[in-house]
């Protein structure tokens, strides 16, 4: 007989509905009881007792587990996460509060610094051709000589082009319209392959024949602006200095702000041709130009690299004695990649005063640092607090919370408070940035925060921290069993996690005192600069920049106008000078004339400068005499003690002297020390001062100290007197020195500031953790405090662990800090040598904040009730 079959259409929705493992336990109770009802009641009623049990068998908890359906549990489980998160932060407001404070000022430190040094590794790549163009120089000066170019690119043919930049007016020229007057800072000639190499825009005029012709000149858009308003100035005339008229042939768009070419006019270069004796152009050692050459392609420059001391060789036509001067005066031809120059060149007579890679990757160092100080106490406080809900998690696990739940749900919660705190960092950051570009001379906007890499930035952090500060805690507390997690006894199993977390501790502690003691060493050494006695006295001195109508009249009436402003008794006293101090000076050949004219003789600096200029800048003379106006009518030096020891001479004072670049010959009629006329970062060089007060650059003024504004106002007026419609262009002379440490003092107050920023930062870390310590073991400071534990006693054990871990930081720290202070100091020929207590003061002062931090949430632990300690939990 045929055994009888159930209904199959109610199996087909059985293994439809149920999940799998449901499905066949429910179709084979069912088959069971399906041969027991047709034994005991018949084939039909057995078919409909088994339909209607399988029907009542399509229950929630058998359902398959669909796609709509897992995508709807996500989000609910991502809702009660966030709810679990929100509760735990608000349940720890002040592990909270200290999570996020601290992190969003690291975020924010590095942030700022990535734009800082986004925009300085941009520079000069705004050009298209950019990645071919290369600076023809020397190894130590930037200029090269006004021939070199043209006979670099004859000698090699894989040179596309070549162009040349001069100065025209120094720190100063005046462009007047008429009555017009208008002081303009970077002047340059350029040759009409410049206009080409660097792809300037035209605006108005055409770039065909712009800077061919002599007397013609090209602005940039917003000088046009200033000068000629909307008017179009092509075919317009202007003059500049008061003495040369110029066409203006076209006018093009500013030049990238963001390069070391910072020229607002360029006027051709055949003018400068048209201006200089054949004789000085054709001269191979005179470096007046900044040369640059185009290539193809990057392997053309490197095959040209090649080839360099055969071009010197040929250009200079150097012989092998010849050959041991370049040697000795490392004075080799080199091509360096324009993208390089901003960063990585610090030569003679540069474009202007450049950057440097070193500080660079200080900032990157400091920012990193910050950042890793914010994040240990984020990791820190985040697995404490996390390693305290291990009871929370053997409750979920017991409940049926699977291990990725589990790691979601602390990944989750460390994301959050990452997020939270970068979108603090962001608004900080827009806050902060006048700040921080008064600090680092930079010129950060706050919306280029919204650029797209800068975003980016900010999440990779937030998701670097968030996994970092989640994982740990996540992996660890999720693999423990539901009976470990539940058990009382937890330190043994959360020992590796202390352990960890006073590692973290003491890395955050090597880190901040490293800072400390930088910025400690950086204040002494920039003590140093300011302290050091140069040679002369530049305090209250005013330099006022003379040119055109001004010039003439000090040259021709110096002596009246003088005695003029002397009247004045707040003026001391006043002198000529062809440059200021920091300037680089003219190089030239200089020997006595009683020395063999066919040796060798190292080159000297060059000052011109009337009889009143020892006086006030207070250099006193070793021997011989000041410049006498009347008995000296030129040709006449004084020289400092450097020169003489080179020369092996004790006392030159009456020997006659030849000045070899200008064929000049005059007696030596004095001796002073030597004076740091350059930055402390060079040593002294040989120096000669020449009487030429026609060669005036500057005047300089001694004023006296008290109401220093009216005696600057009576020097404009003085001006305005002497030379109509002038432009009053002064400095303060001791500014001028402090300009030559820009990048020194920049860095000094970014680490005055980021030590701030790293103590506060350690201090919410600190409190923090100690807290977490003192709750951890509030129980047993009560039977402590009942069995008479002193209040210092309590005080001790608790702050002793982070004493220790502050002693090993600084056994760390010292020695690091003693190599890299050392390495910064060898940039600066003249440097402290740093004493013990460059150390031992920032050591002593961390322990003692460590101790305060810890020592106010231990006190108050061991000054509270034993009775509510002995409550707690």
């Amino acid at each position: 007989m045929k055994q009888q079959q159930p209904p199959q259409w109610i199996n087909r929705l059985l293994d439809w509905y149920c999940s799998g493992e449901y499905a066949n336990e429910i179709r084979g109770d069912l088959l069971e009881l399906f041969d027991r009802w047709v034994e005991e009641n018949g084939a039909r009623k057995a078919s409909w007792l088994y339909v209607v049990n399988g029907l009542m068998f399509l229950r929630m908890y058998n359902a398959r587990i669909r796609k709509t359906q897992i995508k709807t549990n996500q989000m609910t489980m991502i809702t009660h996460y966030l709810k679990i998160a929100g509760r735990n932060m608000a349940r720890q407001k002040l592990y909270t509060l200290a999570n996020i404070v601290g992190l969003s000022v690291g975020i924010a430190v590095s942030l700022m610094i990535f734009l800082h040094v986004d925009k300085e590794l941009s520079f000069d790549k705004a050009y298209p051709k950019h990645d071919n163009i290369y600076r023809l120089a020397a190894t130590t000066w930037a200029k090269s000589s006004p021939t070199q170019g043209e006979a670099f690119k004859a000698y090699m043919p894989e040179v596309k082009e070549f162009c040349r930049f001069a100065d025209f007016g120094g720190e100063l020229t005046v462009l007047n319209v008429g009555e017009d007057f208008f002081d303009v800072e970077h002047v340059y000639l350029a040759d009409q392959s410049a206009i080409d190499m660097f792809d300037y825009q035209f605006v108005n005029g055409t770039a065909e024949g712009a800077l061919t012709r002599p007397g013609t000149t090209l602005l940039t858009e917003s000088l046009a602006k200033k000068v000629f308003g909307t008017d179009n100035p092509v075919g317009q005339t202007i003059e500049l200095n008061e003495s040369d008229k110029f066409e203006v042939t076209g006018v093009i768009k500013d030049l990238p702000a963001n390069s070391h070419i910072k020229a607002e006019l360029l006027v051709s270069m055949p003018t400068f041709m048209k201006w200089v004796d054949a004789d000085w152009y054709s001269n191979k050692g005179w470096m007046v130009m900044y040369t640059y050459v185009l290539f193809d392609n990057q392997q053309q420059a490197e095959s040209a690299m090649t080839k360099m001391l055969d071009f010197q060789i040929d250009y200079r036509q150097i012989t092998e004695e010849g050959m041991a001067e370049v040697k000795a005066e490392n004075f080799f031809y080199e091509l360096m990649p324009l993208t390089d120059i901003h960063l990585q060149s610090n030569k003679i007579q540069e474009m202007g005063p450049n950057s440097s890679a070193t500080y660079i990757y200080i900032f990157i160092t400091l920012a990193v640092f910050i950042t890793i100080i914010a994040c240990v106490n984020f990791v820190n406080i985040f697995v404490t607090i996390s390693m305290r809900r291990i009871k929370e998690i053997g409750m979920r696990k017991v409940m049926g919370a699977k291990r990725g739940q589990l790691l979601q749900q602390f990944l989750g919660e460390s994301m959050l408070t990452s997020a939270l705190s970068a979108l603090v960092a962001l608004v900080l950051c827009a806050i902060a940035m006048p700040f921080y570009n008064s600090l680092a001379g930079s010129g950060i906007e706050a919306v280029q925060l919204l650029e797209l890499k800068y975003l980016a930035f900010v999440a990779g952090i937030v998701l670097l921290i968030g996994l970092l500060a989640g994982a740990y805690p996540a992996l660890v507390v999720s693999g423990f069993t539901a009976t470990k997690a539940l058990s009382a006894k937890r330190d043994a199993r959360t020992s590796g996690v202390s352990g960890f977390r006073k590692g973290l501790v003491v890395f955050q502690f090597v880190l901040s005192l490293f800072i400390i003691i930088s910025t400690v060493a950086v204040t002494e050494q920039m003590n140093f600069v300011r302290d050091k006695d140069l040679g002369f006295s530049a305090s209250h001195v005013v330099a006022v920049k003379t040119y055109g109508k001004m010039k003439e009249q000090l040259v021709e009436n110096r002596e009246s106008l003088f005695a003029r402003l002397k009247q004045n008794p707040a003026i001391e006293d006043v002198s000529l000078s062809s440059n200021l101090m920091g300037d680089q000076l003219s190089v030239e050949g200089f020997r006595l004339a009683s020395m063999d004219p066919d040796a060798d003789y190292p080159s000297v600096n060059v000052l011109r400068v009337d009889e009143g200029f020892l006086s006030t800048l207070d250099i006193e003379l070793l021997s011989g005499r000041t410049f006498q106006p009347k008995a000296d009518t030129g040709g006449v030096y004084i020289i400092n003690k450097k020169l003489a020891d080179l020369w092996g001479i004790e006392n030159p004072v009456g020997e006659m002297a030849e000045q070899m670049t200008r064929n000049e010959r005059g007696p030596i009629i004095g001796m002073i020390d030597d004076i740091h006329y350059y930055s402390l970062h060079r040593e002294v060089e040989p120096l000669v001062i020449e009487y030429k007060p026609w060669w005036t650059g500057y005047m300089l003024v001694e004023i006296d100290a008290e109401n220093v504004p009216q005696t600057v106002a009576y020097l404009e007026n003085f001006v305005q007197e002497v030379a109509p419609a002038s432009i009053f262009h002064y400095r303060f002379l001791d500014d001028r020195i402090d300009a030559l440490y820009k990048e020194e003092y920049s860095m000094f107050k970014i680490f005055r500031v980021f030590s701030v920023l790293a103590i506060m930062i350690s201090c919410i870390g600190l409190l923090g953790l100690a807290a977490i310590e003192v709750q951890r073991r509030t129980k047993e400071i009560g039977i402590r405090k009942v069995l008479g534990a002193s209040n210092q006693g309590i005080l001790g054990l608790l702050s002793r662990q982070f004493v220790v871990m502050v002693g090993i930081a600084i056994v760390v720290t010292v020695p690091l800090s003693i190599y890299a202070i050392g390495e910064w100091l060898a940039n600066f020929e003249y440097h402290i040598i740093p004493g013990a207590l460059t150390y031992v003061l920032p050591s002593v002062f961390f322990i003692m904040l460590a101790f305060a931090m810890v020592g106010l949430q231990a006190f108050r632990a061991a000054t509270a009730n034993p009775s509510d300690s002995l409550r707690y939990e």
